[in-house]
């Protein structure tokens, strides 16, 4: 296993409202806040701090597993999304379509 350590940058929405957050527990002003290695401060969060971390790594087969894992339920949320866009195109389609049927007169000819 191998352990990284070094900092970060924390920041916390330009849109929180500080004053209650800061009233709360470490906990949870800890899980509101936003962590990066990149500048955030022009993108509608402030600058509070930086964050010293270390970071106890998994395996490397467990992070390949872990990337799979990703991917795979990456790709079911599009396989679902794309069917359930599909089904809304088909219902658009088949309420088209019986806006404008009109039957032939043959159709009145149809015994049942």
């Amino acid at each position: 296993m191998r352990t990284i350590e070094g900092n970060i940058s924390a920041f916390l929405s330009a849109y929180a409202d500080r004053k209650e957050l800061l009233s709360q527990d470490d906990t949870t002003v800890l899980h509101t806040m936003l962590y990066s290695a990149h500048d955030l401060s022009n993108q509608g969060y402030a600058y509070v701090g930086e964050v010293r971390i270390r970071i106890d790594m998994v395996e490397e087969d467990d992070i390949l597993a872990n990337q799979i894992r990703g991917l795979k339920r990456e790709q079911e949320e599009v396989r679902v999304n794309s069917e359930r866009r599909v089904m809304q195109i088909q219902e658009r389609i088949d309420s088209l379509l019986a806006l404008d049927y009109t039957p032939s007169p043959a159709a009145d000819d149809i015994p049942f």
